[in-house]
């Protein structure tokens, strides 16, 4: 009986010095400060087309497109684009489908293609052909 009465109170002076602990930390503890938001609004080029009265802009396509060739350009719901990405060989592309994330195929004409980037339209076109002077 000696004992546990000593151990009883050993476990509430333990329990009596956690809770002291605790409560002095969330008492002396520093207050949050305001944070910047996480990140910014986004503006899509489009809109500000919109805004300016615009119609798309086409811009010329960067090197990571090639436009290797297209097919049944006569209907332009139909198209099929050839094009190699990044150096890739080429692979067949239809109107509305993606070539990468974020990157559709949006127009087959005949000797170009309109892909749209993350809303921002960008013109591929084929490469001319270089024919040799016929021989006398």
């Amino acid at each position: 009986m000696k004992y546990a009465r000593q151990t009883v109170h050993l476990l509430l002076f333990i329990l009596l010095c956690a809770s002291v602990a605790y409560w002095g930390m969330q008492l002396l503890q520093p207050k949050p400060r305001a944070q910047a938001p996480a990140s910014s609004p986004v503006y899509s080029l489009k809109s500000a087309e919109k805004l300016m009265g615009m119609d798309t802009v086409i811009v010329s396509a960067s090197s990571h497109y090639q436009l290797s060739g297209i097919i049944n350009a006569d209907k332009q719901e139909d198209g099929v684009a050839l094009i190699a990405v990044n150096g890739k060989p080429a692979r067949a592309f239809r109107v509305g489908s993606a070539v990468l994330p974020g990157v559709q195929v949006k127009t087959v004409h005949e000797k170009s293609v309109t892909l749209s980037e993350n809303g921002v339209n960008r013109k591929l076109e084929l490469p001319q052909i270089k024919t040799l002077p016929a021989r006398k």
